[in-house]
């Protein structure tokens, strides 16, 4: 019988498969796992060189897949460069004292890069300027995202350094100016766009390391996969992926990654999806893959840019707004599917969430058509709001819920102010889509907000903040299991990436993706998950991190 080259233990794994939670141990052989038992079981897997770690109470489960997450603002945000403090400022001229901080810290940075303002922790007050940044720093661009990452804060030279002008701003609903004409340094949705990517504070030689390091440090929640949904296109492709290429060349990627490009939907044309289709079979590789794309249908609530069947409560002039018209979305939706790619759109309001089914629906007969069908893993990312009658549809089209519990506690209540109380009953509706029979797949949205597992698992079985007071108007409707929190982070992010057969699971002929918690999570207080830990992190055989 073959002999394993690792065997964990413990009174606690969850397999998230048929064989449920067992005590007992899993041996991993190379990069797959041999076999998954009970102790005894175990025994004629064990050799000389057989490495044997024992864990007692401490949960084992399949590794965790950060299902929603941006790889190239997250390395950044993830680093000594970029200015996350505003986060916690309490009003605009508080987030300037923090940025006059920060560049007096670091004089030789030739730009600054921040994030984390949020129009509702600084109780709603207008949108900022230019001019409080002018004030402090007139020589430097900086630019500064809202906690959303919708929504970008800039100065008059950061304005210049991207060609920004006036006549920009009378073309676009999405740039902010003063009733003058003079341009605000507010930039919305696909405005923000025009603004990046931001000239760099890093200096060459490090960037390289951003991306390794970062994933390294997600390594210590047991992350194991990632799906990054940044905004790169074909053309920008090679420069982007280039580090991610050169980590798989030399062996030394710690986890998997799977690419959702970006794709304009201005004049929608077959030939950018036959490029994107072409780039998708340049990634296949398990530890690196190109599944499909993601574009955003509509913005966020906190300005008023998400699409809503009505208007919204706090101001009843307007509805929000989808950021294309709706046949471009619908046709980019079906050619895609037709062609094997799967799609993944941001839809926050309930209107997007409902367009955005119907246009997946189309999609699926059209991958249907193509038998194309068995490759596409739509999914919807967000669902901050949705209409009752569209639950059951993720089942029957087998759209992905992509969910992220998190922004309920950083939303902290927006919603019910936005869009009012009995619309907020289907505000992240994780447990009501869980009943529905729709797969689930959680993440974080990093750097939206931290890729710390444990607080999003105490964010889906409490819908609470840390200190255990209720958040939102649906709290006992909407929370979930452990188990079933677990099952999200594990399986159906695999689902998602189309990896399930591969990983998700502890069974027999999977890769060895496995995390090693340090306590039984099943059976934690609630008020003690956020302090629980990763002990031992494995991806592909390999232990890539251990505490």
């Amino acid at each position: 019988m073959e002999k394993a080259d690792l065997i964990l233990f413990s009174n606690v794994i969850d397999t998230v498969s048929e064989k449920g939670i067992i005590a007992g141990g899993i041996a991993v052989s190379g990069n797959k796992i041999l076999a998954v038992g009970t102790r005894e079981e175990m025994k004629p897997y064990q050799g000389e060189a057989t490495q044997v770690k024992e864990y007692t109470d401490g949960l084992i489960t399949p590794g965790i897949c950060e299902a929603h997450m941006h790889i190239f603002e997250g390395c950044m945000a993830d680093s000594e460069y970029f200015l996350s403090e505003i986060v916690y400022s309490k009003s605009e001229e508080d987030c300037v004292r923090m940025l006059k901080e920060f560049a007096d810290k670091h004089p030789e940075y030739p730009s600054y890069i921040g994030g984390g303002w949020f129009p509702t922790n600084w109780r709603d007050a207008p949108l900022p300027s230019k001019k409080s940044i002018d004030a402090v720093i007139p020589d430097k661009p900086v630019y500064l995202d809202a906690a959303d990452f919708h929504t970008t804060w800039t100065n008059s030279k950061g304005m210049e350094v991207k060609g920004i002008t006036k006549e920009m701003a009378a073309e676009s609903q999405d740039i902010e100016a003063f009733p003058d004409g003079e341009l605000r340094g507010i930039f919305k949705e696909n405005a923000a766009f025009l603004l990046r990517p931001f000239p760099s504070p890093v200096p060459k030689e490090k960037k390289e390391l951003l991306m390794l390091e970062m994933m390294q440090r997600m390594n210590r929640f047991g992350i194991t996969s990632l799906a990054d949904v940044s905004h790169v296109y074909c053309e920008e492709a090679e420069e982007a992926f280039r580090p991610l290429r050169q980590y798989l060349q030399e062996g030394i990627l710690p986890m998997r990654v799977s690419i959702y490009m970006g794709m304009s939907l201005e004049g929608f044309d077959k030939e950018e999806l036959k490029k994107l289709e072409e780039y998708k079979n340049t990634m296949t590789d398990d530890m690196l893959r190109m599944p499909g794309l993601k574009f955003m249908v509509d913005g966020v609530t906190s300005t008023h840019t998400a699409a809503l069947s009505e208007p919204y409560t706090d101001r009843a002039d307007t509805a929000g707004y989808m950021n294309y018209p709706q046949d471009s979305f619908e046709k980019v939706i079906v050619e895609a599917n037709r062609a094997g790619l799967s799609v993944r759109v941001h839809s926050i309001g309930d209107l997007a969430v409902k367009k955005s089914l119907d246009w997946f629906e189309k999609g699926s007969l059209a991958a249907k058509e193509s038998g194309k069908l068995s490759e596409i893993r739509n999914a919807i990312e967000h669902i901050e709001s949705m209409a009752a009658e569209d639950i059951e549809r993720f089942q029957e089209l087998n759209v992905i819920a992509s969910m992220q519990p998190i922004h309920l506690i950083q939303d902290a209540g927006e919603k019910e102010y936005r869009i009012g109380a009995e619309r907020c009953r289907y505000e992240w509706p994780v447990r009501s889509l869980q009943e529905a029979g729709a797969v689930l797949a959680f993440g974080s949205d990093f750097p939206v907000e931290q890729y710390d597992v444990f607080r999003n698992l105490h964010a889906a079985v409490t819908r609470c903040y840390s200190d255990g007071t209720p958040v939102g108007v649906n709290v006992e409707e909407e929370k979930i299991g452990m188990e079933e929190a677990i099952r999200h982070y594990t399986y159906g992010g695999a689902y998602l990436m189309g990896m399930e057969d591969r990983v998700g699971t502890l069974e027999p002929g999977k890769y060895a993706d496995i995390a090693v918690f340090d306590r039984n999570l099943l059976a934690t207080a609630p008020e003690d998950i956020e302090k629980a830990e990763a002990l031992l992190t494995v991806v592909n055989g390999e232990i890539v991190f251990e505490k």
